[in-house]
């Protein structure tokens, strides 16, 4: 699925998908940015957490336990099994096979490694705004972008230049929105499945219609200021109707600012 079909359906554009399948599709996508385990496997976690949910909400509605016949009268609860759950081979097999703990500490490893690509970002995006005031004649991209992260201080980066490139190899197609997760406070992120509050959350996230607008409205401000700097992202073309708060731009400090001049001499670009 491309970038554009996948945020018309978590954004319910012109269709009118199931909210609870949405947001399976939306922690799908979460997950995939940190490149971790196989996306089915956030999909079947997503899944299994929801219709528990959901369990939950019909045996208070109903003040009782519920029966087969109250978990095949909801129309959510049948869809996610039947598009989800069913086709994998069903809830016993699911359950032997995975453990949320050890998905939830993958993808915690996973998003403190992207921390890298997210600070390269937050170079290249600073240069590419600074550029015309600083007159500076580079591109500042990601050559430029990984060196004065790995050299300047304030950047705090304890990398070897070879695991800098590993980290972008890994993460730099997703940076992106990386950038936005983790550097400008979207609120995206995969929650861990193992909490008591996943499916709430997640629900939290899919109906809030305007902060999905605004992450993908930055995200295509993002890349097109950075199609300048040589970075090629994912396309989104769609007409989200929608702005975002704007990106505080702070000065290059001074370590920052040696380090463009030190790579200059090195014919870093």
């Amino acid at each position: 699925m491309d970038l554009d079909s996948l945020v018309s359906e978590l954004l319910n554009i012109g269709d009118q998908r199931p909210l609870y399948m949405r947001a399976i599709s939306l922690f799908e996508f979460e997950v995939s940015l940190f490149k971790t385990f196989q996306p089915k496997s956030a999909r079947l976690f997503a899944a299994i957490k929801l219709m528990e949910h959901l369990e939950q909400e019909m045996k208070m509605k109903h003040s009782r336990p519920n029966t087969l016949k109250d978990l095949a009268s909801n129309d959510e609860y049948c869809r996610i099994f039947d598009e989800v759950i069913g086709p994998t081979g069903g809830w016993r097999r699911i359950r032997r096979a995975l453990s949320d703990r050890e998905f939830d500490d993958d993808v915690g490893a996973r998003i403190e490694e992207a921390k890298a690509v997210a600070e390269v970002i937050d170079f290249s995006y600073r240069f590419a705004i600074l550029r015309k005031d600083k007159g500076y004649k580079r591109r500042g991209g990601v050559s430029l972008a990984r060196y004065v992260v790995q050299t300047a201080p304030s950047y705090n980066s304890k990398m070897s230049r070879s695991t800098m490139k590993n980290r972008w190899r890994e993460y730099g197609s997703s940076s992106a929105f990386i950038y936005l997760l983790l550097k400008n406070g979207y609120s995206f992120l995969p929650r861990r499945v193992s909490t008591i509050q996943f499916a709430a959350k997640l629900l939290q996230q899919i109906q809030d219609e305007q902060a999905l607008r605004q992450f993908f409205c930055a995200y295509q401000h993002i890349t097109n200021v950075l199609s300048g700097s040589g970075y090629m992202f994912p396309k989104l073309s769609l007409d989200l109707r929608s702005t975002f708060p704007q990106i505080l731009i702070t000065p290059f400090s001074e370590d920052i600012e040696a380090a463009i001049k030190s790579a200059s001499h090195a014919n870093i670009d």
